[in-house]
């Protein structure tokens, strides 16, 4: 499974979701990329090991992609 992640924000409460999520997703051998911007987040703001793929706009999501998870509310999704 290929998964995209986007945050435009990772807030002291989402910090425990986005870790269990991630994890969960290791667990599963599943394929991640995350907009770098918000991987730049997850490096600064979480222990854990980073080193997932990466994507820049969403023109970089294809087809290809079996799911897409938005950290944030609505106006994190409109972007």
């Amino acid at each position: 499974m290929k998964i995209a992640i986007y945050g435009h924000y990772l807030n002291h409460e989402a910090k425990q979701y986005v870790k269990d999520l991630l994890m969960a997703l290791v667990a599963k051998k599943t394929t991640i990329f995350i907009e770098e911007n918000f991987q730049k987040l997850i490096q600064s703001s979480l222990d854990i090991e980073s080193n997932f793929k990466t994507f820049s706009s969403y023109r970089d999501l294809d087809s290809s992609f079996d799911l897409l998870f938005t950290v944030g509310g609505d106006g994190t999704l409109l972007r």
